[in-house]
């Protein structure tokens, strides 16, 4: 019985199962770690960044590692960058009429998925992925940037990967 080799490749702490309307503990059980096959299963360690080593790149290099600490919780990234600004969603209504009156400070704390939470806190010098894009020609969403300059109105980056 057996002999089927499967490959299975990736971070694992960024693929959770989804349980619909199921609770913590539901998805802890949902992983494949609770799983009886889990200890059948051969784990390998991949130590080398090829892509990093092949092409000599060495920006993705850097940004590779950083990730990696992070992930693994070895970088803080509270202390990283020095400077932080922080942006927020417009919160003001454009017309009175026809509308339902909620305290601002409530619809601020939604949490809804798909759209941005109403504060956004960037760092100089941190990389950030673009999760959606309005106008700006090159950038798409995915792209890795890292954060150069923060203005009140604008944020400059430099385009890593994408």
């Amino acid at each position: 019985m057996g002999g089927v080799v499967v490959l299975l490749a990736g971070d694992f702490r960024q693929n959770l199962p989804v349980i619909e309307r199921g609770t913590a503990a539901d998805e802890i059980n949902a992983c494949l770690k609770a799983s009886y096959l889990w200890t059948k299963v051969e784990k390998l360690y991949l130590t080398t960044n090829m892509r990093v080593q092949l092409f000599s790149d060495v920006e993705s290099g850097a940004y590779a590692k950083t990730l990696l600490e992070i992930g693994e919780g070895h970088l803080d990234t509270d202390q990283e960058a020095s400077e932080t600004a922080v942006y927020n969603s417009i919160d003001i209504v454009s017309s009175c009429d026809d509308t339902t009156s909620y305290p601002v400070e409530f619809l601020n704390s939604l949490a809804l998925s798909g759209v941005p939470s109403h504060k956004l806190e960037l760092k100089v010098v941190v990389p950030v992925l673009l999760m959606r894009n309005l106008d700006a020609p090159k950038l798409c969403n995915g792209t890795r940037l890292r954060i150069n300059e923060l203005g009140r109105l604008i944020v400059k980056a430099t385009i890593l990967t994408g």
